[in-house]
């Protein structure tokens, strides 16, 4: 396929987005938006141009309603993106790539937010061997634990 034309992403992205949300639901393509800006070196890059680019005019409210508006957009290319990775087959693939690509990126969080990635699809399309791959090693914590951790009970 060619490239689309920006004016043709409008009109081809509702019939993409009901496509697109059978497998991948609106969550899982925010995270996963969020991840690549976390360890994709050239979606990070991007991002950080995007926050640096900002006019020093702009109010905080201006600069946060700003980048929540081309998150929205870079979230939306990731969902076009997503299109490739249809079904049960496509999910096995995309999964198999995030985890080639991110898995040892800062681990062991990197494996953690791939893990939860994941469960974030329906129960029939959960990649859950590779989940559960993902989250072997990583440090559990107990309710205790968590409490101490959060500085107590409040």
């Amino acid at each position: 396929q060619g490239w689309i034309g920006r004016g043709d992403i409008g009109k081809l992205s509702v019939s993409i987005n009901n496509e697109v949300e059978r497998t991948y639901p609106l969550a899982f393509v925010t995270f996963l938006a969020r991840v690549l800006l976390n360890f994709d070196k050239a979606s990070k890059r991007w991002w950080t141009e995007q926050k640096s680019s900002l006019p020093s005019s702009f109010s905080p409210a201006d600069r946060q309603r700003y980048l929540r508006e081309v998150f929205g957009e870079f979230a939306a290319s990731v969902e076009l993106g997503l299109r490739r990775y249809q079904g049960e087959g496509g999910v096995a693939l995309l999964c198999e790539l995030l985890i080639e690509r991110f898995a040892n990126a800062q681990p062991p969080n990197s494996r953690r937010q791939l893990a939860l990635l994941f469960s974030l699809l329906p129960k029939g399309l959960q990649p859950v061997q590779e989940m559960d791959i993902l989250s072997k090693g990583l440090p559990v914590l107990t309710r205790t634990a968590w409490v101490q951790w959060q500085g107590g009970y409040k």
